[in-house]
């Protein structure tokens, strides 16, 4: 099972929000919802609500992130190439 699927909170609950439970799966196309995570765009690193993720666009060096907020152990981020 993949660590997404085992997120016992994937996003914090606005409205218009997807709450994943632990070892449970998304399916976007029967259930008629998407994810749309926040999108930024500047040169410092933002730093997402706990249990949150964003897409971060650098605009230092035009690179894309994909960051996420671990309650437990702090900001994560994965550069998407």
């Amino acid at each position: 099972m993949s660590d997404f699927a085992m997120m016992k909170r994937l996003v914090s609950r606005p409205p218009g929000s997807l709450t994943i439970a632990a070892a449970k799966s998304v399916d976007c196309y029967t259930n008629a919802g998407y994810l749309k995570p926040r999108r930024v765009s500047q040169a410092a690193q933002p730093t997402p609500a706990a249990g949150e993720f964003l897409m971060w666009r650098d605009t230092d060096d035009d690179k894309t992130y994909l960051v996420y907020e671990d309650p437990d152990v702090g900001t994560r981020k994965v550069e998407l190439t």
